[in-house]
C-alpha cells in the first residue's frame, strides 16, 4: 500500500515560528537536530561496519529506528540535505509529525534486519538486548522504490511511521528474510520520512530561555533550547529524551544565573508536579506507549514515575531555596510561584512541603543516634540510587558519600531556611522548629562525612600508582613528596560500613552546597588535583573516578570503558569549578586555602579548555599512546558498555560559568 494514496502530507512552514537546526559529529556518529513549531527531532546516523539510523522525538519520548547487519567494509553517511518539518494526517487519525531529509551512504549499502518504532525506551532496550516485545513488531511494505514501516501505538492512541524512498540504488528482500538497500556505483541515496503521532511539547525558544549574562558556544545554547520546554526539561538526546529529576535540578542550579525566570519556574514546576504523596522526587517517567507497555494488562497511558533514586529526594530543597531565597527573581516571585497549582489542583507550596517533611523525617534517626545503620542507603533490591547509576558505579557499595556527606545536611539546612518564610507558614504545623531542623542538619554535617574519610600515606600511594599505571599503559607521575598524605572521601560504603576506596569527583557537590573547613578543603582538593593516574586530573579532562587505591576487582569495574569509570563527564567538571568558585567567594577562609583553591581552579579549567570540543557530550573516554592522551567518544569502541549522548542537558551548564581567564 502506498502511503501517499491514504494520507495528506504537508510541510509546516510558518514563518513566525523559530527554526532551530544544528549538527554535531562525534567519531562515527553524525547528529542532526531540528525543531520548528510542534515538530522536534534528532536524527542519529551511525557509520562503520554496522550502520544504524535513529530518529528520536521529544514528543512522547518516541522514535523510529533501523538496525543493520554488519558488512564486510565500513560505510559512511554523507551530508544530510533538505531537512525540514513534515506532517502527515490520515483520515480519522491524529497528525503524525516529524522530519523529511535526503540522505546518502558511501559504501555497499544497508542490510536491514529490524525496524523499531515506538518509545525511545523500547529502542534503547533493543540496542542493548536485541530483543523486542512481540506487540512492537513492525513489518515493511515495499512499493516500487519505496519501503514503509508504520504501526499504531499498542493502545491505538497515535501511530509511528518510517519511510524510505530510494533515489539512487535498489531495494530487494534477501533469502534470509532481511531487506537489502543496495548502492549504485558505491553510493546509496534516499529520502527519509520519520514521523510520530505523540502529542508535541511546547518549546521555549532561545530569546525566552537565556538572559544576557549567558556565555559560551552557540551550540550549547541550541542544545539547551532543544531540550527545554514549558512542560519540562529533557535529560539528553537521543537516549534520555524525557524528564529526569536529578538532571533537571542540577542543571537548573548551575544554570540559574543565566536562565530566565519562566525557564527556571517551568523546570522546578515539573519537579514539584511529579512529587509522590510521601514527598519523594520522581527520577524518571514512563510515558506514552512505554507506560502502556509497562502496565501490560492495562491500556492506561498515564505516566508512571520512578521513585527508586535516593539522591534527588535531598536535592530539591537546596536548589529551590537558592531560587526562592537567594535569586533576585525568585525572591520577588516567591508567593506567586508557590501559589501555582498543578493539573490536580495542588499548590506548589503543598507539594514542596511534602518533600520538606520527607527530608526531615527520613534523616531524624541518624541525628538522634549517628551510626552507619542510620545513614541513607540505596533502596532494598535496587542496585542504583544516585547519579553514578550504573550497577558498578559505586563499586558495589550501598551507601553513597554524596547523598549522606553532602545532600542530606544541605537539604536540612535549606529546610530550616525555607520554613521561616511567610509563604511556607503551613509547614510550621507539620515540621519541627527551624532551630531543631538546623541542629539536625549540623549533626549530619559533622558526623556523616566521618564514615567516608579515608587517607593513604605517600609511599603506599606511589606504589599503587606504579602498579596501576603499568596496567593502563600510562606514565607514572612523581607529584607527591614522601612526607605527604593523601586524604579523600570514599565513593561509598558497603552495608557493613567498609569503604569503597575509589577517588571521585563528588567533592564538587560539597564545595557547591556546603561549607567545608579550610583543612578539609586543602587536603581533599590537593589529593583530587593530583595528575592521573594518582589523582583525577588528566590531559583530557577531570576523571569522575579513579580506583588507583583499590584492588584489582575495583580496577576491573572502573575502566575507561565503564559508564562511571575512569572517564570524563562534562557536567562534573562544571560542578567542580562551580564549587571552587563558591568556596572562593567565602570570607572566612585563610589566604593559604584560597591560594590552593585558585590553583585548583586554574588546573581544572586548563583541562576543560583542552577538551572543549567534547564539552556538550554526556561523557567521553580516552586513549594513551606513548604518553600522549587523546579523547575518545564513549560508546564507539568494543570495550564501552553503552553509548554517550551527543546532547546532554547538564553538559550545557558551562553557559553559566565564567573561567578565570574569561575565555
Amino acid at each position: 500500500m502506498n502511503a501517499t494514496t491514504t494520507a495528506i502530507a504537508t510541510v509546516e512552514n510558518v514563518d513566525a515560528e523559530e527554526t532551530l537546526s544544528f549538527s554535531i559529529r562525534e567519531g562515527r556518529i553524525h547528529n542532526e537536530f531540528y525543531r520548528k513549531g510542534p515538530v522536534a527531532a534528532h536524527l542519529v546516523l551511525t557509520s562503520g561496519l554496522q550502520p544504524r539510523l535513529v530518529t528520536a522525538f521529544p514528543a512522547g519520548n518516541s522514535g523510529v529506528s533501523l538496525w543493520c547487519l554488519p558488512g564486510a567494509e565500513d560505510v559512511e553517511w554523507g551530508a544530510v540535505e533538505h531537512l525540514y518539518d513534515f506532517t502527515e494526517t490520515e483520515v480519522g487519525d491524529q497528525p503524525r509529525r516529524g522530519i523529511s531529509a535526503d540522505l546518502q551512504l558511501q559504501g555497499e549499502g544497508l542490510t536491514i534486519t529490524r525496524a523499531v518504532l515506538g518509545s525511545v525506551r523500547s529502542i534503547r532496550d533493543f540496542m542493548h538486548t536485541q530483543e523486542l516485545p512481540e506487540a512492537l513488531d513492525c513489518q515493511w511494505q515495499i512499493v516500487g522504490n519505496q519501503v514503509i514501516w508504520q504501526r499504531h501505538r499498542i493502545d491505538g492512541q497515535g501511530s509511528y511511521k518510517l519511510a524510505i524512498t530510494v533515489t539512487s540504488g535498489t531495494i530487494r528482500e534477501t533469502p534470509g528474510g532481511n531487506l537489502q538497500l543496495e548502492s549504485e556505483q558505491g553510493v546509496l541515496k534516499f529520502r527519509l520520512v520519520a514521523l510520530t503521532g505523540e502529542p508535541p511539547l511546547t518549546p521555549i525558544d532561545l530569546p525566552q530561555l537565556l538572559n544576557d549574562k549567558a556565555i559560551g558556544s552557540i551550540t550549547s545554547r541550541k542544545i539547551l533550547s532543544f531540550l527545554t520546554y514549558e512542560e519540562k526539561m529533557l535529560a539528553g538526546s537521543w537516549q534520555y529524551l524525557t524528564y529526569f529529576g536529578r538532571d533537571t535540578l542540577m542543571s537548573v542550579r548551575l544554570l540559574m544565573p543565566v536562565l530566565t525566570t519562566p525557564a527556571i519556574e517551568a523546570a522546578l514546576g515539573a519537579v514539584l508536579e511529579r512529587i509522590a504523596d510521601d514527598g519523594q522526587i520522581a527520577h524518571e517517567e514512563d510515558i506514552g506507549e512505554f507506560a502502556v507497555l509497562h502496565r501490560r494488562d492495562d491500556t492506561s497511558a498515564d505516566p508512571i514515575y520512578d521513585y527508586n533514586m535516593v539522591d534527588d529526594n535531598f536535592m530539591l530543597a537546596p536548589v529551590i531555596a537558592h531560587y526562592l531565597l537567594d535569586h533576585p527573581g525568585g525572591m520577588k516571585r516567591r508567593q506567586m510561584f508557590l501559589s501555582k497549582r498543578d493539573q490536580c489542583g495542588r499548590s506548589y507550596q503543598e507539594l514542596l512541603i511534602r518533600n520538606l517533611e520527607f527530608v526531615v523525617e527520613s534523616s531524624k534517626q541518624f541525628a538522634k543516634e549517628p551510626g552507619i545503620q542510620h545513614l541513607i542507603a540505596l533502596k532494598d533490591n535496587y542496585p542504583v540510587g544516585e547519579w553514578r547509576d550504573s550497577h558498578e558505579g559505586l563499586g558495589w557499595g550501598r551507601i553513597a558519600y554524596n547523598v549522606n556527606g553532602v545532600f542530606v545536611p544541605a537539604a536540612l539546612t535549606a529546610v530550616a531556611r525555607l520554613i521561616k518564610t511567610p509563604e511556607l507558614s503551613e509547614a510550621k504545623s507539620k515540621l519541627p522548629a527551624s532551630e531543631h531542623i538546623l541542629e539536625q542538619g549540623q549533626t549530619w554535617q559533622q558526623q556523616a562525612p566521618t564514615f567516608f574519610e579515608a587517607k593513604v600515606c605517600a609511599q603506599s600511594a606511589m606504589r599503587r600508582q606504579s602498579e596501576f599505571a603499568k596496567t593502563l599503559g600510562v606514565p607514572v607521575v612523581e607529584s607527591i613528596s614522601e612526607e605527604s598524605e593523601l586524604r579523600y572521601y570514599a565513593i561509598a560504603l558497603h552495608d557493613d560500613g567498609s569503604q569503597v576506596p575509589v577517588l571521585n569527583s563528588d567533592f564538587g557537590f560539597e564545595m557547591l552546597f556546603g561549607s567545608p573547613s579550610a583543612d578539609v578543603l586543602e587536603a581533599v582538593v590537593y589529593t583530587l588535583m593530583q595528575p592521573f593516574p594518582m589523582g583525577l586530573v588528566s590531559p583530557v579532562g577531570l576523571m569522575v573516578a579513579n580506583p588507583v587505591l583499590g584492588d584489582q576487582e575495583l580496577r576491573d569495574i572502573f575502566t575507561a570503558g565503564h559508564y562511571h569509570g575512569t572517564v570524563i563527564w562534562s557536567w562534573q567538571q562544571a560542578l567542580f569549578v562551580a564549587g571552587l568558585q563558591q568556596q572562593l567567594n567565602r570570607c572566612d577562609l585563610p589566604e593559604k586555602t584560597l591560594a590552593c583553591l585558585r590553583e585548583a581552579e586554574q588546573r581544572v579549567w586548563k583541562v576543560i579548555r583542552a577538551s572543549r570540543h567534547m564539552q556538550n557530550s554526556e561523557l567521553w573516554s580516552w586513549s594513551c599512546d606513548n604518553g600522549s592522551y587523546q579523547t575518545q567518544p564513549f560508546g564507539q569502541r568494543e570495550e564501552d558498555v553503552t553509548e554517550s549522548n551527543a546532547a546532554q542537558l547538564w553538559s550545557t551548564v558551562f553557559l553559566g560559568l565564567d573561567s578565570p581567564s574569561g575565555d
